[in-house]
């Protein structure tokens, strides 16, 4: 088990078009720390192949480790995307393969087509193929559905003032003093 959490790292890629997977939460336990890398509306599949591609590598030159890589597919997958997911894939594996054991999780909607999920599952299978051997493992999970909101509380409230209204501020600071 890596001794450093700090520098553990989750990086998810989200297509053009793709749903944000409610489970994401999960992987935060393994890895804390997050990048994000998302395709936008006017970028082609091979300006956001080659923006990911740059930006995984820069990742894995740094001091973090990356344990976990999400590639969120969108339900609308031209050739050109599957090659360009293909090799930000390729690009994240070789990212990951400094850490001792990592996760490779392609995601896609549980709605879409058959098509969509057997692209998932053939690349999926093509990894598996290409990783033989090695601490990497590769899942596929389907996003069933919008999730509620993209937003969570990062902040515990704090108990309000009313509440402490029977505590001895003075007593406290003499304690302190």
């Amino acid at each position: 088990m890596d001794q450093d959490v700090d520098n553990l790292l989750c990086v998810v890629v989200l297509e053009a078009g793709s749903t944000w997977p409610p489970w994401i939460n999960e992987y935060h336990a393994v890895a804390p720390n997050s990048v994000v890398i998302a395709q936008a509306p006017e970028e082609t599949p091979h300006q956001f192949g080659l923006r990911a591609s740059h930006r995984l590598e820069e990742i894995s030159t740094g001091r973090a480790k990356l344990k976990v890589g999400v590639v969120v597919a969108s339900t609308k997958a031209s050739e050109e995307q599957l090659t360009e997911r293909h090799a930000i894939c390729r690009t994240l594996v070789r990212a990951m393969t400094s850490s001792e054991r990592s996760d490779l999780v392609l995601a896609g909607e549980g709605k879409g087509s058959d098509q969509n999920r057997h692209d998932l599952f053939a690349l999926a299978g093509t990894l598996c193929d290409e990783l033989r051997g090695s601490e990497l493992s590769v899942s596929v999970r389907f996003v069933d559905g919008r999730p509620e909101s993209g937003t969570m509380r990062s902040v515990s409230p704090v108990a309000s003032v009313e509440s402490h209204e029977n505590v001895d501020v003075e007593a406290i600071g003499q304690k302190r003093g």
